[in-house]
């Protein structure tokens, strides 16, 4: 069940993911913004994630694995609201840092995710048979988005949607049970 669960959670997200990553540079540049200033932004997106580096053990100690993953998707969400938004530097900084957050953070979790319900022996060969599917879902949104933005002008009419997107796998992964954890064998008295 777990399966069938996280591949559409991950499949989702790297639609969103490479829909977002592909595209932002023009969107911000279609916004009037100075190319160099979007340059700056996009390389130092990732200067904050020491601080999540630092924290992430302990953000899963109080939300929980699948719930932390559902909440960075919906960071990833308000990404695409700020990046939507944008009309200064300040919050294409913004759309630059939490787009960073969100995904390094999920991407983490992800691996640690798949590991915790299968096994660290079979966790690459559920990712491998999962990895179908989420490549199916990178490779067509960076060409689906472009169509769309190409036909009608405008980033806004797939990214919406893909707001969508980013919701419904965060409530897929929120109301996953989380694995069961195996039992411990009691201990004896004087070994």
């Amino acid at each position: 069940m777990a399966f069938w669960r996280l591949t559409p959670t991950f499949s989702l997200f790297v639609f969103a993911t490479s829909s977002m990553a592909f595209f932002r540079l023009p969107f911000f540049t279609d916004q009037g913004m100075n190319v160099s200033t979007i340059a700056i932004a996009a390389s130092t997106a990732q200067v904050p994630l020491f601080l999540g580096a630092a924290t992430i053990s302990r953000q899963v100690s109080v939300v929980g694995m699948e719930r932390l993953v559902g909440v960075n998707l919906l960071l990833l969400g308000v990404c695409f609201l700020i990046t939507l938004a944008s009309t200064n530097t300040l919050m294409m900084f913004a759309a630059f840092f939490t787009f960073a957050w969100a995904t390094n953070a999920v991407g983490t979790l992800q691996g640690i995710l798949y590991a915790s319900y299968f096994g660290r022996q079979h966790a690459e060969a559920v990712r491998s048979a999962a990895l179908t599917t989420t490549l199916l879902f990178a490779g067509v949104s960076g060409p689906l988005t472009g169509r769309i933005a190409d036909g009608t002008g405008d980033f806004r009419y797939i990214w919406w949607p893909t707001i969508g997107v980013l919701v419904v796998a965060a409530l897929l992964i929120s109301t996953t049970r989380p694995p069961a954890r195996e039992a411990k064998a009691p201990v004896e008295v004087g070994e």
